[in-house]
Parts: C-alpha cells; sequence; structure tokens
C-alpha cells in the first residue's frame, strides 16, 4: 500500500507540475506547491490503508479458541520454546504468570542489508551492514466458559532501517502456528476500519495555500504585475 502511494503521488505531483508550470502559469517553479499537494491528496488514502492494516495485523483484538485455558497456555508457552529463526535466533519469554495466564516475549535478530553509498571520489559502492530487529509479544489469556479461552496478543516492532518486512512474517507465522496447535480463532471484536475519513484540517488548509498562492501567480502572469 506504501509503495502504490508513493507511485500515485509521484505521478500526481508531475502532472500538476507540469500543468500548472507549463500550460497554467507558463512560469517555471510555479507548479511545485499545487504538486506538491495534489501528490499528499493521491498518496493520503494509501497511506492511511497501510497504516489501518499495520494495527489490526498487530493489534488484532480479542480472540475465541476453543480451547480452555490450561491447555492454550501450556502450547502457546511450548511454540515459543520451540519457534527457531535465521541462525537460530529464538524467543525470550520474559513472563510466563500461570497466575494470571499472561505471557511476555521478545525476540531480538540481526540481518544484513545492502546499502550503495558513495566515495569521496563519487564512486558508489555496496556495503553490507548489519540492521537489528526487535519483536515484542504482550499475551493474556482468559477463560471462556469451560471448554475455551479467550487469547489477546498484542505485537511491538522495532527495525532498524525502513524494512519491516521480517518482523511482519514472523508475526504471521507464530499467528499461524497459535491457530494450528489450538485450532481456528473467532474474532470477538470488530477490527478499525480501513474506511477513508473526511481530510484532515492541516490537508485542507495546505491546499487553500496552494490554491491562493497559484491564483496570485495567474493573476501576475496575465496582468505582468
Amino acid at each position: 500500500m506504501i509503495v502504490l502511494g508513493i507511485i500515485f503521488g509521484l505521478i500526481a505531483f508531475c502532472a500538476i507540475n507540469s500543468l500548472v508550470g507549463e500550460f497554467v502559469i507558463s512560469k517555471a517553479g510555479t507548479g511545485v506547491l499545487p504538486g506538491l499537494v495534489a501528490a499528499v491528496w493521491a498518496a493520503y488514502p494509501f497511506f492511511h490503508k497501510a497504516r489501518i492494516h499495520s494495527i489490526n495485523f498487530l493489534h488484532p483484538g480479542l480472540v475465541k479458541y476453543p480451547v480452555n485455558v490450561q491447555v492454550a497456555f501450556s502450547k502457546i508457552r511450548r511454540i515459543l520454546s520451540e519457534s527457531s529463526y535465521f541462525y537460530g535466533d529464538k524467543w525470550y519469554v520474559v513472563t510466563a504468570d500461570t497466575a494470571t495466564n499472561c505471557i511476555v516475549a521478545d525476540l531480538r535478530f540481526y540481518e544484513e542489508e545492502i546499502r550503495i553509498e558513495t566515495t569521496g571520489y563519487g564512486h558508489c559502492h555496496q556495503r553490507q551492514v548489519r540492521m537489528q530487529r526487535f519483536i515484542r509479544l504482550n499475551l493474556t489469556l482468559n477463560p471462556n466458559g469451560i471448554a475455551e479461552s479467550n487469547v489477546q496478543m498484542d505485537f511491538e516492532i522495532k527495525a532498524e532501517g525502513f524494512n519491516k518486512q521480517s518482523c511482519e512474517n514472523i508475526v504471521a507465522d507464530l499467528k499461524t502456528k497459535i491457530e494450528e496447535e489450538i485450532g481456528p480463532g473467532q474474532n470477538q471484536e470488530a477490527l478499525v476500519s480501513d474506511s477513508i475519513p473526511p481530510a484532515s484540517w492541516w490537508l485542507i488548509g495546505a491546499t487553500s495555500f496552494a490554491l491562493i498562492c497559484m491564483f496570485i501567480d495567474i493573476n501576475k502572469n496575465l496582468w505582468g504585475s
């Protein structure tokens, strides 16, 4: 979604910048501000949907599973202890309290990324750098009758650089393993809606300012003043 937002934002900027700067006002640079505002309008829906998807993915709400709390707790605890990633990185269980049925676990690992850097002579070269990834799981179980349990999972992701895909893949893999072990879950809470809200005041204000500046430039271009 974010990639699509960037693509459509660039298309909108180039189109409006060329239209205003070359055809409407016929003066270089006058289409930059309208182009930027148009880019924000074009990219905003995609960025909004990506943000809501991330919220629902990392904080899926209360889910009911067809096993009792004790069974769910022991199986989830076993999944965390047996799961291994990359170079043997494993979950570190900070808390596994059977009295409160709470589990807190951390996963910390490193990945190598390729970066392109320039030397003092203007040459480009590639360099591998190690980037740290961190995932924290906060999980709470509550009984729902005798043979069912409600599970609340919340994930926190911290990733150096811009690539969070590996963290999201691990979260998705853990969710799948839990579903396979304790059965299919049923959402007990509605997810956050990804419908596009009304435009923010700052975006309306920026649009109004860009339009005023554009009309002033048009007036100067027409009357030469």
